[in-house]
């Protein structure tokens, strides 16, 4: 099986090209990346992925790490045009390649500013037409213009400088013309006819970079004999929560389901999940990696989960995990010898904890303290978890139906923004759900929530819902279960 070619295209080539190339059986045409794209791109050392062009305004752009994951993996990855152009320009030192004018001329210093390749463009069901017109290709066809005499230098300079005093979207043509300062309408009119004829810089770039790595040309192999560069890729925690936030598997209705938002599911709708939590984290403190990871640098993803309390640090086996935490917590310099002064655990224990016995107490707060979101993202035992206690595969069901629910919702109300949802009405659903009106706080500490604040961004997807099948029986993990292979 020869490599496989993954090519991210929109706005930098008409939807006619874009189809013709996707005929090409040695390609699988993308849209414009965007931030975690690549790491969900299924490409194993030998593949080579393509970028043309990507998102940035309403989505985070592809970052460097994700192209510097990849290429440490063996993967080649090839960019022009548009973002490709940028993001090789910077990356060419850890062997990204670039193709094409735009490429060579931000390696060169002779283009900056990102904007000029930036222009505003249709959605996936407008065949991402162009609405704007990228400064590139202005300065492109003004610089043909001024070598063969047409205009002036001078001419060409207020033309450029008019366009980059608008923003990128409303740099039209037109626009661009109309705020140029000092030319008569002669002038103006040559103008028009220079940037009306002028050629396409980032489609020819584009295509450019796709029959360098058609399967026709032997560039892209030839590539992926060259020798890596002398560097290390860094696995921080940054690298590892993008990693955690792409691991999940596209619904063909649903969309695309991270994994974090199914355990995101159970954490909020389970009637028990504040004991499953309790549960596996004691175990995970017992028999999992040191908690409070190194800053800066991520654990690997956990994918077993040992189920029981495990042994405790001298060997012996627990009888009651509370005293064993504190034993593993002393090992570890969290705790002192006698329990006292350890007033930092309080912020972690709810109001009907802070009676209980010390070491309960301190081991509860634990349970939570030492499991903080961010962390989540890097290694996650509750995930793993549910997935060998046989809850995760009912758990993403029921989310599939909900996520198609929203989608209804949103159809019906166009104006419908689930990020706007009222937060106290959020919280007064939910305080009512679980019966906890009087210590709403504590009932979202319990499920692993430090704060309100991230109680509520986990649960506007499913508030809705949740509200529009009150009558439903509530989700309950159960008695655990062997997940399925």
């Amino acid at each position: 099986m020869g490599a496989r070619i993954f090519v991210f295209l929109g706005p930098s080539l008409p939807a006619q090209e874009r189809q013709m190339w996707a005929r090409d059986p040695s390609m699988q045409v993308l849209p414009p990346v965007a931030a975690g794209d690549l790491l969900r791109l299924p490409a194993q050392a030998g593949d080579v992925v393509g970028i043309a062009d990507g998102l940035f305004r309403g989505q985070a752009p592809v970052r460097h790490k994700e192209i510097l994951h990849l290429l440490d993996r063996g993967v080649r990855v090839h960019g022009a045009a548009s973002m490709g152009a940028l993001r090789a320009a910077e990356l060419e030192a850890f062997g990204m390649v670039g193709h094409g004018r735009i490429f060579r001329d931000y390696r060169a210093g002779t283009l900056v500013a990102d904007d000029e390749v930036a222009l505003l463009h249709g959605t996936a069901e407008e065949d991402y037409q162009p609405y704007t017109e990228a400064l590139v290709n202005v300065r492109h066809a003004l610089a043909g213009a001024v070598a063969v005499g047409i205009i002036s230098t001078r001419v060409a300079e207020a033309v450029i400088a008019a366009g980059r005093r608008l923003p990128f979207t409303e740099r039209t043509r037109h626009a661009i013309l109309a705020t140029t300062r000092g030319l008569d309408d002669n002038t103006a009119h040559i103008v028009q006819q220079v940037l009306d004829r002028g050629e396409d810089l980032k489609r020819r770039d584009a295509s450019e970079l796709l029959h360098a790595l058609s399967l026709d040309d032997g560039s892209a192999i030839l590539v992926a004999q060259a020798p890596r560069k002398g560097w290390r890729l860094e696995r921080t925690s940054y690298l590892g929560s993008w990693q955690a936030l792409a691991a999940g598997e596209a619904h063909p209705e649903a969309g695309f389901i991270p994994d974090t938002q199914v355990h995101d599911f159970c954490r909020i709708q389970a009637g028990d999940y504040p004991a499953f939590h309790e549960r596996v984290a004691l175990t995970a403190l017992l028999t999992g990696p040191t908690p409070f990871p190194g800053e800066g640098k991520a654990h690997e993803p956990t994918s077993t989960y040992p189920g029981g309390w495990g042994p405790d640090p001298a060997g012996a086996e627990v009888a009651e995990p509370h005293h064993a935490v504190i034993r593993r917590l002393r090992t570890l310099g969290l705790v002192s010898g006698t329990l006292r002064g350890e007033e930092g655990w309080q912020r972690w224990c709810t109001r009907a904890e802070t009676g209980l016995a010390p070491h309960t107490r301190i081991a509860k707060a634990a349970t939570r303290a030492c499991f903080p979101n961010q962390t989540l993202t890097c290694s996650n035992p509750f995930l793993a978890a549910l997935r060998a206690e046989g809850y995760f595969t009912r758990a993403k069901a029921t989310l599939v139906h909900i996520l198609l629910f929203n989608q209804r919702l949103a159809d019906q109300h166009p104006g419908l923004e689930f990020d706007r949802l009222s937060v106290t009405r959020i919280h007064h659903w939910y305080a009512q759900r679980w019966a906890r009106q009087n210590d709403f706080d504590d009932a979202a500490l319990e499920r692993g929530y430090a704060t309100a604040e991230q109680f509520t961004t986990a649960a506007r997807p499913f508030y809705l819902h949740d509200k529009h099948c009150r009558d439903c029986p509530p989700f309950i993990l159960g008695t655990p279960a062997q997940e399925p292979a």
